[in-house]
């Protein structure tokens, strides 16, 4: 087992399974390009199944503890992260948090001139999901992410941090 601090493990585990370019980094590109939400979500989870427990508890740790005094939700974080550095690793032009005049979207993704608005929410059980499904659509209509672009496709996720899944999304295609 490792030992260090657990952002570098973070990233020493993204960085390896990026090195071995397992044939999800071929699927993704062709989800993407035909548009098959249901297999970008079961790509994305496959790459879920793939990271180390230990940097679950460590995000959880650090999301519990006292001095997380802005209220980070770093449960969230490791699986933007990891989203974002396999989609960029498969060849995607992905931006963070990109900025609009109302808020900033967890991911945007483009792909072969086709943008997909990703909003990434993390519930804590399965009664949750359908609940928290909702708040990442309402976000995404309230700070109207959808504007600055041209017939996106809008993702909302919910991953269920007991499973590390995504096991609820949505197409929101009344934007």
């Amino acid at each position: 087992m490792r030992s260090g601090k657990p952002w570098i493990i973070f990233w020493l585990t993204i960085f390896e399974v990026l090195a071995r370019r397992p044939k999800a980094y071929t699927e993704l590109p062709n989800a993407l390009a035909s548009e098959n939400v249901q297999e970008v979500i079961d790509i994305f989870n496959r790459l879920l199944a793939k990271i180390p427990y230990v940097d679950y508890i460590a995000a959880r740790v650090k999301t519990d503890s006292k001095s997380n005094k802005k209220g980070v939700d770093f449960g969230e974080f490791l699986y933007r992260a990891s989203l974002l550095s396999f989609i960029h690793g498969a060849g995607a032009r992905v931006i963070p948090e990109t900025y609009g005049n109302r808020g900033r979207t967890d991911l945007a993704l483009d792909y072969k001139n086709r943008i997909w608005v990703m909003e990434v929410k993390v519930c804590q059980s399965a009664d949750k999901e359908e609940e928290t499904l909702e708040n990442a659509r309402a976000q995404m209509i309230a700070k109207r992410y959808s504007e600055p672009y041209k017939n996106p496709i809008c993702l909302g996720i919910v991953i269920n941090d007991q499973l590390r899944q995504s096991a609820h999304w949505k197409d929101f295609l009344e934007f």
